[in-house]
């Protein structure tokens, strides 16, 4: 996407890297060392660990050039020493700082048995080693430029006030879901700390905008090359963007149920682990192993349950998988009903109980429920009638993209009275959600308003086919293909790109439309034979992008615990956190897709 393609030679020093000037052409721009010598240089430094000590004179031979520097030491996934240098030789000078770091905080006691407790210890620890090219000065003006300038995950920035110069990587910013702009501002401030950034009285105070604008800040971006060990004793791999990329060829039936299984277990394992019934924990932060918030909105609780049931029901799922998932929603669903004094009662707003509604009803309701599950399903259903009024249509302020949760809520509910009135009421629903949506705002619904589309229609004509596959067009239009992507940004391939967003890159939303447009590839009405063979091709594209997102072992060297996350669907590729919803939505999204191979194959 970024069309900037880095070539030249290696940085004679830092020095000559430095000295040009905003707006100042340079003849040459160096990439960052090669693969091949990132990795001499890091089973070098891996090779002091055991002594815990940098040598006097290291192999000089062992480094190559690089404008900077940065290593990660980390003891059983959490860091415990990071350093980072723009000085020569910045790989010793790095990594000296990362040991120094470590060995101060390694929790091991001075006595005879110090020696052997620290080679333990190293045998427990995985190294990230990162080594910049260029710094290439930036034409910006304020804070809010360099955002646009920065490819985020793939460059790092740097500042130089004066002599001085500070520098922060890509690895870090994806650690710490730090911007590019917010971190030069910590870096103006680490070298200018007079400087504030939200001073009471701008035109009096020094700010980080007024030194990049007076030309005392100089700001950089690097190009780096980043190897890591993916856990302790594990061989260093090349990676991209802190991960390595998927490639579609790896999207196989096969794959389709191992990528559905991880995400599944990823669900199961949320479980809230204490005594109360709170169902799941909330977001997590990886990097750190802690959820935000602690316990998971009961939207989100409810949509695990509907994505379990959903892979529990997928042909090819083995039949102990398929009882693990259906035991582990039983008992979300469960904790929903009872709603401790700290939680929000799920029947608080229409969203929440609508999504309650569909869980609940994705089962036979049996008469020896208990009285809270009993009390759940009344008012849920209750709530999720009150939102929509036949004759006025939608409750005022509801969400577009909640309208689809509640057509799919009340389709569920009539379909189980057979009632001509409830019928009624979820016809009306799907009609008054897709004309207010119009055409441009059908995509927001999905993929619920599609299934109470297909759902009410029980095999019968889809009145709105024309629509679901105009909004299917739409948001193929929006999806990054390989001509859209140079080699920097192969990773987003598959993604679908919301303009209407803050940052229009590819994220976990993606989820969302893919979810119904595989189970469309399965619907004659909407997908005819001969379409078929691109649909799928477009549909293993986004699964593929949405497996990029999903954590496996390759970006696990960031997490604190990385057997927790790894099967969760990250909100970015830059973004670290996993929501509920990501990990849902892309798992019913997988199992939509399985369902319909397996369909169009007999």
């Amino acid at each position: 996407m970024s069309g900037r393609n880095i070539s030249g030679c290696l940085a004679a020093s830092v020095l000559a890297v430095l000295g040009a000037a905003p707006g100042v052409a340079r003849a040459q721009v160096d990439p960052p060392p090669s693969p091949e010598q990132c990795l001499r240089a890091f089973d070098e430094i891996a090779s002091w660990l055991p002594a815990w000590r940098v040598p006097d004179e290291p192999d000089a031979g062992a480094f190559p050039a690089a404008s900077a520097a940065s290593v990660t030491i980390r003891l059983d996934g959490k860091v415990i020493g990071r350093g980072d240098s723009v000085r020569s030789p910045t790989c010793v000078n790095a990594a000296r700082s990362a040991v120094e770091e470590a060995l101060s905080r390694l929790p091991v006691r001075h006595d005879a048995l110090m020696e052997q407790s620290l080679r333990e210890h190293a045998r427990r620890t995985a190294i990230s080693l990162e080594l910049a090219g260029s710094f290439v000065p930036l034409r910006v003006t304020t804070i809010a430029d360099v955002d646009a300038e920065i490819q985020p995950g793939l460059e790092g920035v740097a500042v130089r006030i004066g002599t001085r110069v500070e520098a922060m990587f890509p690895s870090t910013m994806l650690a710490t879901r730090t911007s590019a702009g917010d971190a030069v501002s910590v870096l103006i401030r680490r070298l200018r700390p007079d400087a504030e950034r939200f001073p009471a009285d701008p035109a009096q105070a020094v700010t980080p905008d007024s030194l990049i604008a007076d030309g005392v800040a100089i700001v950089y971006r690097f190009r780096t090359i980043h190897v890591a060990q993916p856990s302790a004793g594990q061989p260093p791999v090349v990676l991209h963007r802190g991960g390595r990329v998927v490639e579609s060829g790896q999207v196989t039936s096969g794959a389709l149920a191992e990528i559905a299984g991880q995400m599944a277990s990823n669900l199961i394992a949320r479980r809230w682990p204490g005594a109360e019934a709170f169902g799941m924990v909330g977001t997590i932060d990886p990097v750190t192993g802690r959820s935000e918030p602690m316990v998971a909105l009961p939207y989100e609780q409810a949509l695990a349950v509907v994505a379990l049931r959903r892979y529990a029901r997928v042909p090819g799922v083995e039949l102990s998988s398929a009882r693990h998932a259906q035991a582990a929603a039983a008992a979300i669903l469960d904790d929903l009903a009872d709603v401790e004094s700290s939680e929000s009662a799920p029947w608080d707003d229409p969203a929440s109980s609508a999504m309650c509604v569909i869980a609940m009803l994705d089962r036979e309701r049996r008469a020896d429920d208990r009285f809270t599950m009993v009390n759940l399903f009344n008012k849920c259903a209750a709530k999720v009638r009150a939102s929509f009024d036949p004759k006025t249509g939608f409750v005022a302020g509801l969400p577009v993209a909640a309208r689809g949760d509640i057509s799919l809520a009340l389709v569920r509910l009539a379909l189980e009275s057979d009632a001509l009135r409830d019928l009624d009421r979820a016809e009306r629903a799907i009609r008054d959600a897709l004309i207010e949506a119009g055409p441009g705002g059908l995509p927001a619904m999905l993929p619920w308003i599609g299934f109470a589309e297909l759902e009410l229609a029980r095999g019968g004509p889809i009145p709105s086919a024309v629509a679901l596959r105009d909004a299917r067009e739409l948001v193929w239009t929006h999806q990054m293909t390989p001509a859209d992507a140079d080699g920097d940004d192969r990773d987003l391939i598959g993604g679908i790109v919301f303009t209407t967003l803050a940052n229009p890159l590819p994220s976990w939303h993606s989820s969302r439309p893919v979810a119904f447009l595989a189970a469309m590839l399965r619907e004659p009405q909407l997908t005819e034979a001969d379409e078929r063979g691109g649909e799928i091709v477009r549909l293993v594209r986004a699964v593929r992008f949405l497996r990029q997102l999903m954590a496996d072992r390759y970006v696990a060297h960031m997490y604190a615990n990385p057997r927790k996350a790894i099967g969760g669907v990250r909100s970015a590729l830059w973004d670290q956190r996993m929501p509920i919803a990501a990990t849902a939505l892309s798992l019913i999204a997988v199992c939509e897709l399985m369902e319909s191979l397996s369909e169009l194959s007999r």
